[in-house]
């Protein structure tokens, strides 16, 4: 990755845009948000990219919800004895 961020060198819309989307479906491990829908471990500097989102200021505040989510998800996978898909 040549830059911190998907548009360059600074935090865009298009950071947290795709943040949102990617982060959930990273495992916890690799993302705050992360749902564990996906095997991303293939891709090193996303998950990387996605760790620097999820150390900014204000990310826990701003996605409260997601432990609710998270749950229902795991809840869902060991029921239906699901794992995630690798990419």
């Amino acid at each position: 990755m040549t830059s911190p961020h998907i548009a360059g060198p600074t935090l865009t819309l298009a950071d947290i845009a795709a943040y949102e989307e990617i982060g959930q479906l990273a495992s916890p491990n690799a993302c705050r948000i992360g749902l564990g829908l996906a095997d991303l471990s293939s891709y090193p500097d996303i998950e990387a990219w996605l760790a620097r989102i999820g150390s900014l200021p204000h990310h826990d505040s701003a996605h409260e919800g997601f432990s609710t989510l998270k749950h229902v998800v795991e809840k869902k996978f060991k029921k239906q004895n699901l794992t995630a898909a690798k990419l």
